[in-house]
Order: C-alpha cells, then structure tokens, then sequence
C-alpha cells in the first residue's frame, strides 16, 4: 500500500479547471473502484469531488459513497437527494451501521469507536475499493493498518 495522500479541501476547490482534471487523472490510475466519504470529504470540496466521481464514471470505474450517516431509508433517500444536488455521480451509496451496533470487528484490540470506523474499510475490502477518500484521520489509519490494496487520500479542511 502507498502512503496517505493529506489534499486541503479549500485549495481543491480553488483549483483551475485544468489542474483539477490533471489531479483527477492522476488520482485514478490503476483504480477501478472508488469510494468517497460524504461529510468533511463532499461537503467539504463537492466542486473537486464532483469533478473526481465524473472522471471516475467516464473512465467506467465504479463510485461508491461510504458514510457514517444514518441507514434509515428516509435518511438515505434524504442523501441521495443531496448527492444529486451536488452533481455527485454514483453507484452505490453505502451507510455503515448505527453506531452502537455491534461492529463485528475482526480486531479486538481497538476500542469501539475504531471498530464502528473500521465498517468503512470492511466494505472497501468486501467490494474490491482500491482508493478511499475519507476526512477522518482514524479511518486513514485504520486502513494503512488492516488493508494491503487500500489506497487513501485525506480530505482535510484547514
């Protein structure tokens, strides 16, 4: 696995129109699955995210968005919607469990609130993701820790 990529949302934003279809391009080699993060990741940049899950459909790779939100239908259908508006492109929209319920996490040394965390590398492993963007610091080492093939970029806002 390679390092973490650290991108700042407010410069993604900014970036030409050019430069960003060259970050895009350069982000999506070699990948086929991508999954994104929706809150501090979408919210944060949804211009450059935009950007990014068009190239990836255009280039027929497949986008899943994995969040933390709740997986209730009317809370899904409420974030399909948003997804939608923020031009969002798509396959597959994932909601790990609510938290509290019970992980089902192989790795019993951390403690719950990774194990909750640790759903959304489970998915990106069970469904063949090879690049995750995700804000959450926790879930970028939770996946340098427990995936050999996972490829991260952190979405930061500073």
């Amino acid at each position: 696995m390679t390092a973490t990529r650290r991108l700042e949302a407010t410069t993604l934003e900014r970036l030409p129109a050019p430069e960003r279809a060259a970050l895009c391009a350069e982000l999506l080699v070699g990948v086929t699955h991508l999954a994104l993060d929706i809150d501090g990741v979408i919210t944060a940049a949804p211009r450059f995210v935009c950007a990014l899950s068009k190239a990836a459909r255009e280039a027929r790779l497949r986008v899943s968005v994995v969040t933390s939100r709740s997986p209730a239908p009317e809370a899904l259908e409420a974030t399909r919607a948003e997804l939608r508006g923020l031009r969002i492109t798509f396959d597959a929209l994932h909601a790990i469990a609510p938290m509290g319920t019970d992980a089902s996490c192989p790795h019993r040394g951390l403690d719950w609130y990774q194990q909750w965390l640790w759903l959304k590398v489970a998915y990106c492993e069970r469904e063949g993701v090879q690049l995750l963007v995700d804000d959450d610091a926790k879930v970028i080492d939770l996946a340098a820790r427990f995936s050999r093939k996972l490829r991260t970029v952190q979405v930061w806002s500073g």
